[in-house]
């Protein structure tokens, strides 16, 4: 039996070669034309595609959380950006924007006078304002309505829980004081606090009140025109102008330079000749201030006096902070009957400066400026402040009383004091002396002389006219600069550095040297102070220093300087002496051999007496190998440059 052919084997086909069959089979529907193949490599073996299969689901997994990402940040921004929407007023959630503040009242009132005042507030949100305040703030002066007696700076009320949609109105009354035409402004604050939070939430609204005039009437009432030296009267007028009381209401006049203040009534404020407080002042009632003194100045200088009535910061302040009102006089000064006037040196200025303990002289010149003859005249000077009794000193036999501080010339040792005749002029002399600033170690602050001068004569009367006595005036005041004394001393034994190389000094070899400067002060305070001093071609910085103050040395200026600033009153006294110490090197040269050689060149004080206003200045000489200063000197040895 034959055995039976075995049909050849077909190799399993690839899935793609399945696929691939598959397409291009014939459809009778439809007509497809073969495309061709779209790789011409090998087929992918079972095992490639395979591989290639298991790593589809990674891929999957990590485009998967990518897009997760992308969604929870989308919709993180976007709850933001609607939570700012919210915040902002949208949809009605909490904004102060739905908050309403207003406060109404009068634009302009007058000063006194009592002010209305409506607040509103509308809360237009969904939920409550809870543990809200209310925080009114008045201007400087202002005062309740019902409690004059104080001024109030700032109301605060507590109102609690504001409901949603809830309207609450609240009215105040107070009482504005002020200058004619000034503004006032009332500001109102509302605090309050969201649902579980503990934020405080704030929205203020303001109203602006004018002053439509002055609460105070003023008036200065004096003569438009007086001579120098003429005694002279003020009348200062204070009328309420409001139908309310006024309270602690205080009045101000500021003199000119060249006034010499005698009296007032009422008294002023103690510790003051300007400052009265006529406490509080009642409806359409009127205060009167009577000022006495004397008019000072060059013929037709024209001298401004400023009144001003308003009330301190305090009840008992001696300044006021306030104006309801102020007003300026002008007097001129016409040319004195008499003539007086004071030199002290060659100037003639209201103030002059000197030095603490020095004689001033002083020249006291007098004039008969009437066409009248005049009898009985005399010249007297008072002095006051830190005198030294013992120095004054009268000429032309003048007398001078110790007991009263006080040189006088009258017709008992003066002739022509008797009768003087029209246009006669002559001169005094005296001179005097500050006490020392210094004494028992107790420093005097900002001291001064002051010499109150004069010079009086009758003018006879006729049939018509009684005898008038004529007075002319002059006050000098003499401010006494520091004594700031500035030492120097140049050391190579003592000090606190250790000074090295030879001494005496050798030509072309090193020694260092400790310089010492130090600075007191008595009385006022310096400013600006600063020393200064030049370094020699052979002397090199040491680049040691210790002390007070900032050293600095310049290598291309060669100048060293020490700038103290501010040198306090009573240094060197009351507080230990400013000082710095420094390191010198000295090199001097073998021409020098057999002499003393510079070490630093002369140092130069200058400060500013804050006082005075005068420049202080103090230059010590050059400091040389000699060390004449310094204490452990040996015996027999002098700094001169040996071999």
């Amino acid at each position: 039996m034959e055995p039976k052919k075995q049909l050849p084997v077909e190799p399993e086909k690839s899935r793609l070669e399945k696929v691939e069959l598959e397409l291009n089979k014939k459809d009778d529907r439809y007509f497809f034309r073969r495309r061709s193949r779209l790789l011409t490599q090998a087929p992918v073996t079972h095992e490639d595609w395979h591989d290639q299969s298991t790593q589809e689901p990674m891929q999957k997994k990590s485009s998967f959380a990518f897009r997760l990402f992308f969604l929870s940040a989308l919709f993180f921004v976007g709850a933001v950006g609607f939570a700012f929407y919210k915040m902002q007023g949208g949809g009605n959630v909490v904004s102060d924007k739905n908050i309403d503040l207003t406060l109404t009242g009068p634009i302009s009132v007058k000063g006194g006078d009592e002010v209305p005042l409506q607040l509103q507030i509308v809360n237009n949100n969904d939920v409550a304002l809870e543990v809200s305040e209310i925080i009114v703030t008045y201007p400087t002066g202002a005062r309740l309505a019902d409690d004059l007696s104080h001024q109030a700076s700032q109301v605060v009320e507590d109102v609690g829980d504001i409901e949603p949609h809830q309207v609450l109105n609240k009215s105040y009354r107070v009482v504005l004081f002020g200058e004619e035409k000034s503004t006032q402004d009332i500001k109102v604050e509302l605090q309050y606090h969201l649902p579980g939070s503990g934020a405080i939430y704030k929205k203020t609204v303001a109203h602006e009140v004018a002053i439509d005039s002055a609460p105070i009437a003023l008036t200065l009432s004096a003569p438009d025109s007086v001579t120098s030296g003429e005694e002279t009267t003020l009348d200062v007028t204070v009328m309420s102008n409001t139908g309310k009381l006024i309270p602690s209401l205080k009045v101000k006049v500021n003199y000119p330079p060249g006034f010499i203040f005698t009296k007032a009534t009422p008294a002023p404020i103690t510790g003051t000749n300007n400052l009265w407080a006529l406490g509080d002042v009642t409806a359409s009632s009127t205060r009167d201030i009577i000022i006495v003194g004397t008019m000072t100045g060059q013929d037709n200088d024209t001298k401004a006096f400023q009144a001003i009535a308003g009330i301190g910061a305090t009840d008992t302040s001696k300044d006021i902070t306030l104006v309801y009102n102020s007003l300026f006089k002008k007097i001129a000064l016409k040319k004195p009957f008499l003539g007086l006037s004071v030199a002290l040196g060659d100037k003639t200025d209201d103030t002059g400066v000197a030095e603490g303990h020095a004689s001033i002289v002083a020249i006291l010149g007098w004039s008969n400026n009437t066409d009248m003859t005049l009898t009985n005249c005399s010249l007297a000077s008072d002095f006051g402040g830190i005198i030294d009794r013992r120095s004054v000193k009268v000429d032309n036999f003048g007398n001078y009383f110790s007991s009263t501080n006080t040189a006088i010339w009258d017709p008992n040792s003066q002739n022509k004091f008797k009768v003087m005749s029209p246009g006669d002029t002559g001169s005094q002399t005296l001179s005097f002396a500050s006490i020392p600033l210094v004494s028992n170690n107790i420093t005097l602050k900002k001291s001064a002389v002051t010499v109150h001068s004069t010079f009086s004569c009758t003018k006879v009367g006729d049939d018509t006219t009684k005898d008038k006595q004529l007075t002319t005036v002059a006050l000098r005041t003499i401010k006494i600069n520091s004594d700031t004394q500035f030492n120097a001393s140049a050391r190579y034994f003592t000090g606190p550095f250790v000074n090295k190389g030879p001494f005496p000094p050798k030509g072309d070899v090193d020694t260092s040297y400790t310089i010492i400067w130090s600075l007191t002060n008595t009385s006022n305070d310096v400013q600006a102070a600063q020393v200064t001093a030049m370094l020699p071609p052979y002397t090199t910085w040491g680049d040691k220093s210790v002390g007070d103050g900032i050293l600095v040395y310049d290598p291309l200026s060669r100048r060293v300087t020490w700038t103290v600033g501010t040198l306090k009153a009573g240094v060197g006294y009351d507080s230990p002496p400013k000082t710095m110490s420094f390191q010198l090197v000295v090199k001097p040269t073998l021409i020098s051999v057999g002499s003393v050689v510079p070490i630093v060149s002369s140092a130069t004080f200058t400060g500013t007496d804050d006082f005075t206003k005068a420049l202080r200045q103090s230059i010590k000489d050059t400091l040389t190998t000699a060390l004449e200063s310094d204490p452990g000197l040996p015996k027999d040895v002098e700094g001169k440059v040996s071999n």
